[in-house]
């Protein structure tokens, strides 16, 4: 098997055991929870994105675009997040399977093939980060425009009239915090990556990158200079390949005018 086929049989296997678990989580969901409380984890919408990202990369089609590459950096950004927030106190405990693979697995493993398989084009930074940026924003801000109709929150920290605004400040403004420098990090992996010669898309297949080097042709001016002088020969004709020699034709005088006889 192929490199670029063993990779996209890894990332097809991740993304259907991410899908499987937010599947199995759907169907032993409690029964006050609905399909928007379900889906009003982070969590589960990372893991979701994080599957589509896989999915995406394991396309002979798709790998390597530079909007399925964006979508992998996102992907990898907001699952590290995940992780990294579920693993600091106070943590979830991690029980079962889909908990496990949710929160351990994945954030593990999608980070990872980001860094080991990086985009090889240019990501603009500024507006790299601010689109990555727009997703965690946008689900702040339904999050708590939902809990404060519902009185419903996914998380804890979130519920502003139960723990007061100064725990739901300082918890968005540390996870923002996080966000960004992950997102800088993972930018600036890809730049220099890249700078180095990672591994690259080029037809299908993954090679390390190399420079690119530039075909010399020699001028028609330098293979004269190089040919030794000497009788012409016979050369067939190929353009821009051979060139025919041919001596200096020795230059003569101008034949003299006959002079008409005077008068």
């Amino acid at each position: 098997m192929s490199p670029a086929r063993a990779l996209a049989a890894w990332r097809a296997g991740l993304a259907l055991l991410a899908l499987a678990s937010v599947a199995a989580g759907f169907l032993g969901r409690r029964p006050s929870e609905d399909a928007v409380d379900f889906l009003g984890y982070f969590t589960h919408l990372s893991t979701l994105i994080g599957a589509a990202a896989l999915l995406a990369g394991a396309v002979p089609g798709l790998y390597g675009r530079p909007r399925v590459d964006w979508l992998r950096g996102a992907a990898a950004l907001y699952l590290a997040i995940t992780g990294a927030v579920y693993a600091l106190p106070p943590g979830g405990e991690v029980g079962g399977w889909t908990s496990w693979t949710q929160h351990r697995v994945l954030p593990v493993a999608v980070p990872l093939d980001w860094l080991l398989f990086a985009t090889a084009h240019r990501l603009p930074a500024r507006q790299t980060l601010l689109g990555w940026l727009a997703f965690p924003l946008g689900y702040l801000a339904f999050t708590l425009a939902h809990g404060a109709a519902t009185a419903w929150y996914p998380y804890p920290f979130l519920n502003a009239a139960r723990h007061g605004y100064g725990v739901l400040t300082t918890y968005t403004t540390g996870i923002a915090a996080m966000f960004v420098a992950v997102a800088a990090f993972l930018i600036g992996w890809a730049d220099l990556h890249r700078e180095r010669g990672g591994p690259e898309r080029i037809r299908g297949r993954l090679r390390p990158g190399r420079p690119r080097l530039r075909r010399r042709t020699r001028r028609p001016s330098a293979m004269l200079r190089t040919r030794a002088p000497g009788p012409p020969r016979h050369v067939p004709h190929t353009p821009c390949l051979y060139w025919r020699i041919e001596p200096p034709r020795p230059r003569t005088a101008p034949p003299e005018r006959a002079q008409a006889p005077p008068g």
